[in-house]
């Protein structure tokens, strides 16, 4: 068992914590493109949550930093996804069903950076708030409008 202490986000803490490297295996690819996978599992030395790593190191892609030392670009995935310094909404349970619905897959997308899915689905969840308080109007934009003044009153 390796026992290495590296920095890693935990998704329970919400910040970078020391975790130790459970389980690692190192794939290199040296034919067509020089190139590195690293898989780790990795345990939150706080709170013990468990998480997968994948690093790819593009070796193809070094570039020099000084006269002897090069720089290797490296993507780092920690799964499952998160969204680094997201909070649970804490009254979720008090959403309209359709507006939890879409909120949630909404997280779902912006964890999987599908931003324009994401986009699409804050402007249904505003939608979906409109049509659950009974503001009417021809388009989205008169439809915040008579809720803001709807708030005013």
């Amino acid at each position: 068992m390796i026992s290495t202490k590296i920095k890693s986000y935990c998704r329970l803490c919400e910040h970078d914590t020391n975790h130790n490297i459970l389980s690692e295996h190192k794939v290199s690819y040296s034919e067509d493109y020089q190139c590195n996978s690293i898989y780790q599992i990795v345990e939150c030395l706080g709170c013990e949550t468990k998480s997968f790593r994948e690093i790819f190191e593009d070796i193809e892609s070094a570039y020099q930093i000084s006269s002897n030392e090069w720089e290797i670009p490296t993507r780092i995935d920690v799964y499952p996804k998160f969204i680094k310094g997201h909070r649970n909404f804490a009254d979720e349970y008090s959403l309209p069903d359709i507006v939890e619905k879409i909120y949630k897959e909404v997280i779902l997308a912006f964890q999987e950076e599908a931003l324009i899915l994401a986009s699409l689905g804050l402007r249904a969840i505003v939608e979906a708030v409109c049509n659950d308080l009974g503001i009417t109007g021809r388009n989205l934009e008169i439809q915040i409008g008579r809720a803001s003044c709807r708030e005013r009153v």
